[in-house]
């Protein structure tokens, strides 16, 4: 499996804040303790509040 083609793929699929925790659990070994399940949960949740955050953002200016 090449992590490099999944962060990059994610990344093409606009999920910036997925892809970076990804690659960071990856460099600096995070999140080891998690099951798969509990790693992907932790990345869709970053992913949603993150994109919730830049709505409500927007929506304050």
């Amino acid at each position: 499996m090449n992590h490099y083609s999944t962060i990059e793929k994610m990344r093409q699929m606009r999920m910036s804040t997925m892809a970076d925790l990804y690659n960071r659990s990856l460099t600096e070994n995070l999140y080891r303790e998690y099951s798969s399940d509990e790693l992907l949960t932790f990345l869709v949740d970053s992913e949603w509040e993150s994109r919730n955050n830049k709505t409500i953002d927007n929506l304050i200016r």
